[in-house]
């Protein structure tokens, strides 16, 4: 049987990768969304393409500088 120590140890491990798999996980997704973002950014720019709402072609999600 383990000791409490060894308990602990394995316990903190699991606690470590599990914080470090979430952030990767966070910035894969925030990847995604600005990539997202910018391609309908780009489609609204192509004519008669994306949201043809009057007001709609001053709206952009992401940010236009950082493509």
């Amino acid at each position: 049987m383990k000791t409490f120590k060894q308990f602990q140890e394995g316990l903190l491990k699991k606690a470590i990768l599990t914080v470090g798999g979430a952030f990767l996980a966070k910035k894969g997704l925030d990847k995604a969304k600005k990539s997202f973002d910018n391609y309908i950014d780009n489609q609204r720019d192509k004519p008669g393409g994306g949201n043809t709402r009057p007001g709609a072609d001053k709206i952009y999600f992401g940010d236009k500088k950082n493509k």
